[in-house]
C-alpha cells in the first residue's frame, strides 16, 4: 500500500462528504451537479479498491479527477483525489505514474494553508514509490521532508515512528547500516513512550540487530535480539513470532563461534512451533525471509552465496512447517561447520519431510539437497553428492530469478565431478557457474574458486593425453 490511513489524523480531509453548502460558500461558481459526479466517482472508486478490483478503482479516481480539475475552488478536493489516485497506482507497481499524481498533489496543497500534514503524507507516499523505482537518494529525502513536517505538528508520533522505520529498511538495503540502526533506535524510542507498542519495539530492535550483523558487530545483536525477544514474550506474543528472534540469537552465536548455544536457540525455536496447534494460527502473519545458503569448503575458508527471496506460503498452515523447516536447516549447517556431517545429514533430511507436503518450496528443498551434498563430499561419499547435487539444481531451475543460486548449485556440482575424475562434466558445469557468477556482485571468491577448479579439471585432462 502506497500510503496508509494512519491514526490521529487521516487523509480523509474531508471524509470523502462533499458538502454541496459549504462548497458553494467557498465559491459560488461550483456546479453541485458536477460536485456530485465527482462524490459518486469517489465512492465508487473506494468499493472497488476495497474490493480488491484495483483498475475499477482507477478508472473511478481518474475520471472524478478529470471532473474536479474543471471546477474553480476545487483544489483540496482535486488534491485528495490525486493522492488517493496515487495510492491505487502504488498498489498496481506503477510507480512512475504513482509518483507523479502525488506531486500533483502536494503542488496543489501548497497552494491552501494549513495542509502541512497532507503534505507530509505525501512526501511519505513519494518516499515510498522512489524506493520502489529505486531512487533512493530522491526517497530519503521526501522521508527526511516528511518527518520534518510531522515533528512540527501534534499527535503524529506513530507518523514519525513510521517514518524512521521506513529510512532504517532504505538505508539498510544501500549499505548504510549505521544510518540504519540510528533511524530504527529513533522510532524505538517513540514507540516506547506510547504504552501498548512492545510489538513495535520488538520489530525495531530486530531490525536493528540484523543491521549489526551485517557490519559484524554479533555481540551487539546477540543483545538486541534477546531484548526483543522478552519484549514479545512480556505480551506473550506465541512461538510464530518469537521463532526469528530465536533464530537471529542463533545466528549471530554461530558467527561468534559458539556452536552449542547457537544449536539450543534454533531448537527452541523449533520446539515452540512444533508445540503450536492449528487453533493458535492467526488468519495472517507476516513470514520472515528465508534463505537459501550454499557452502562450499575450501581450505577451510568457507564460500557463501547467498540469496534472499521471501518465500509466500499457501496458507497459514503451510506457515509452521516452513518455520520448523528453517530451524532444521540452520541447525544442519552448525553441524557442518562443526564437522558432524551425519547428523547434519539427518537434519537436512528432516527439513525436507517437513516441506513435502507443501507447494512451491524449490528455494528451500533445493537448499536442503544442497546442504546434504556438502556433507556427502566431506565424508568422500561423492557419487551421492552429485546426485544430491542434481535435485538441488533441477529445484532451483524451477524458480525464476534464482540464477546465482543456479550457479551455486553448478559450481558444487562440477566439483563432484572433478573429484569423480569426470572432468569433461566438471569443466562444463564450472565455466557455467563462472558466467554466471561474473554477472553478481560479491561474488568475487565464488569466482576465484571456479577458476582453480577450472584449473584443476584441465591440468587433469592433459596429464591424461
Amino acid at each position: 500500500m502506497l500510503l496508509l490511513r494512519g491514526s490521529g489524523r487521516s487523509l480523509l480531509v474531508f471524509a470523502i462528504v462533499l458538502s454541496s453548502a459549504a462548497l458553494h460558500a467557498a465559491d459560488p461558481a461550483c456546479a453541485q451537479q458536477d460536485f456530485q459526479r465527482a462524490q459518486s466517482l469517489v465512492q465508487q472508486a473506494e468499493a472497488a479498491h476495497a474490493a480488491g478490483d484495483l483498475p475499477a478503482s482507477l478508472e473511478f479516481y481518474t475520471q472524478a479527477l478529470d471532473i474536479l480539475r474543471t471546477v474553480r475552488g476545487a483544489e483540496q478536493w482535486q488534491a485528495y483525489c490525486s493522492v488517493e489516485r496515487g495510492r491505487v497506482l502504488g498498489d498496481l507497481g506503477r510507480y512512475a505514474e504513482a509518483t507523479a499524481a502525488l506531486e500533483e498533489a502536494l503542488a496543489l496543497y501548497g497552494t491552501i494553508e494549513g495542509m502541512a500534514f497532507e503534505k507530509a503524507r505525501c512526501h511519505e507516499g513519494l518516499g515510498y514509490s522512489l524506493t520502489e523505482m529505486n531512487n533512493t537518494a530522491e526517497a530519503a529525502s521526501h522521508y527526511e521532508e516528511a518527518l520534518r513536517l510531522y515533528q512540527a505538528l501534534s499527535h503524529t508520533d506513530s507518523d514519525q515512528a513510521r517514518c524512521h522505520e521506513r529510512l532504517a529498511v532504505l538505508f539498510g538495503d544501500v549499505g548504510r547500516q549505521e544510518e540504519a540502526v540510528t533511524q530504527a533506535e529513533q522510532a524505538m524510542a517513540i514507540y516506547e513512550s506510547t504504552a501498548g507498542r512492545e510489538r513495535d519495539q520488538a520489530r525495531c530492535v530486530g531490525f536493528a540487530a540484523s543491521m549489526l550483523q551485517q557490519i559484524g558487530k554479533h555481540s551487539e545483536a546477540l543483545g538486541d535480539y534477546h531484548r526483543g525477544l522478552a519484549l514479545l514474550q512480556s505480551v506473550q506474543a506465541g512461538a510464530l513470532e518469537e521463532g526469528p528472534y530465536y533464530w537471529g540469537i542463533g545466528d549471530a552465536l554461530q558467527q561468534m563461534g559458539k556452536y552449542e548455544e547457537a544449536i539450543a536457540a534454533y531448537q527452541q525455536a523449533f520446539e515452540g512451533l512444533a508445540g503450536m496447534g492449528i487453533a493458535e494460527l492467526p488468519e495472517q502473519a507476516e513470514v520472515p525471509p528465508f534463505y537459501v545458503s550454499l557452502e562450499k569448503m575450501v581450505d577451510s575458508k568457507t564460500i557463501l552465496v547467498r540469496y534472499r527471496a521471501t518465500i509466500e506460503p499457501q496458507s497459514m498452515a503451510d506457515v509452521v512447517p516452513m518455520c520448523e523447516a528453517g530451524c532444521v536447516g540452520c541447525i544442519a549447517v552448525i553441524l557442518r561447520k562443526m564437522g558432524r556431517h551425519e547428523e547434519a545429514i539427518a537434519k537436512e533430511q528432516q527439513a525436507l519431510d517437513l516441506l513435502a507436503p507443501l507447494r512451491r518450496m524449490e528455494l528451500l528443498e533445493g537448499g536442503c539437497y544442497m546442504g546434504m551434498a556438502s556433507a556427502l563430499k566431506e565424508l568422500g561419499r561423492y557419487e551421492e553428492a552429485v546426485a544430491a547435487c542434481k535435485r538441488g539444481l533441477s529445484l532451483f531451475r524451477r524458480v525464476k530469478g534464482a540464477e546465482s543460486v543456479q550457479a551455486a548449485a553448478q559450481m558444487a556440482l562440477g566439483s563432484g565431478y572433478l573429484k569423480l575424475s569426470r572432468y569433461h562434466k566438471a569443466l562444463a558445469n564450472l565455466q557455467r557457474a563462472l558466467g554466471v557468477f561474473e554477472t553478481v556482485e560479491g561474488t568475487e571468491a565464488a569466482q576465484q574458486y571456479c577458476r582453480e577448479q577450472i584449473a584443476a579439471a584441465r591440468a587433469k585432462m592433459f596429464a591424461l593425453r
